[in-house]
């Protein structure tokens, strides 16, 4: 986990030649990407959860969430939908990336750059 945040943290600051847009949604919902005339390059992307239900998509529960958990499709599933075209849509559920830490409500980070 520690060292999939590090190798994002490295692609978007040694990757980026433009401005970087980092987005995120809840589990269920959808993030809709348009770079208009560019194209979207992704530079990193994590669907699982890494901070505390207070600090990002709240969800009542008893649980603890897991806070250690990223699907390791993430980044390719992200790619293959998005990455060159203009506009792409991507829905954060389990069907789509698997199920990383069951049991946790999870959410969908991606951190993009448009390009010519």
């Amino acid at each position: 986990m520690k060292i999939f945040l590090a190798v994002c943290l490295l692609a978007v600051f040694f990757g980026a030649s433009s401005a970087v847009v980092t987005r995120y949604v809840c589990e269920h919902s959808r993030i809709s990407i348009n770079c208009g005339n560019h194209k979207i390059n992704v530079l990193c992307a994590a669907y699982g959860r890494s901070v505390p239900y207070s600090t990002r998509c709240a969800y009542s529960t008893t649980t603890p969430p897991d806070l250690s958990c990223i699907a390791q499709t993430s980044i390719s599933k992200v790619n293959q939908i998005c990455d060159g075209k203009s506009s792409c849509s991507v829905i954060a559920k389990n069907n789509v990336f698997g199920d990383p830490c069951v049991g946790t409500y999870k959410y969908l980070e991606v951190t993009y750059e448009c390009v010519l």
